[in-house]
């Protein structure tokens, strides 16, 4: 993985995979969708990297065009993005002046959005999810389980705090309304299918 972002790095013309193609921010993980990488917008500047994610392993690789530096880490473990987080916020800020941000995960005290523009069917061939609003916040309903999802922001949602790959939803895409076409569960965007 290093020899690969060592390759990005070194050539120029790969520059371009980094331009910015959506300007899509998933909580927790993405400040923008490019060409090939995802741009992160952490304090002190920018980086860009990618994840891995199957079952029982993790792998993060970041890169630092700025800097002509590049990170990779690479578990055996489902809570590597825990290990990730952790470790960078030690390394990042001492070896080149970034920071990533915490991952603030406590719900809003009060609700100042509409809950009822985010309720509606979002799926894709292989899932689908419903999403129904209560007093509070929202229940996701997918695969016989049900899941209660409380507002860290207007677009952001804590399902799950303790779990180190998805302790958050988002949605995106707001129509005219204000409904959003999206439903983001990690990095799947699952469309609206309801109108």
């Amino acid at each position: 993985m290093l020899r690969f972002a060592a390759l990005h790095l070194r050539d120029p013309n790969l520059a371009v995979l980094r331009d910015v193609h959506g300007e899509v921010a998933i909580y927790g993980w993405l400040d923008a969708w490019c060409l090939g990488w995802a741009r992160f917008d952490w304090e002190g500047g920018q980086v860009w990297g990618w994840d891995g994610l199957i079952d029982g392993e993790r792998s993060v690789l970041r890169i630092l065009p700025e800097h002509h530096a590049a990170i990779v880490l690479v578990t055996n473990s489902s809570t590597g993005r825990a290990m990730y987080r952790s470790l960078l916020a030690e390394l990042m800020p001492s070896l080149f002046a970034i920071s990533p941000p915490p991952l603030r995960l406590d719900p809003a005290i009060t609700v100042t959005v509409d809950l009822s523009r985010f309720a509606g069917v979002y799926a894709w061939p292989d899932r689908k999810v419903e999403v129904e609003t209560t007093t509070n916040g929202l229940v996701i309903k997918q695969d016989l389980q049900e899941t209660e999802a409380l507002p860290l922001d207007g677009r952001t949602f804590v399902v799950d705090r303790w779990n180190p790959d998805n302790p958050t939803v988002t949605f995106d895409e707001f129509d005219a309304v204000g409904r959003p076409r999206v439903l983001y569960l990690m990095l799947w965007g699952l469309p609206r299918v309801d109108e």
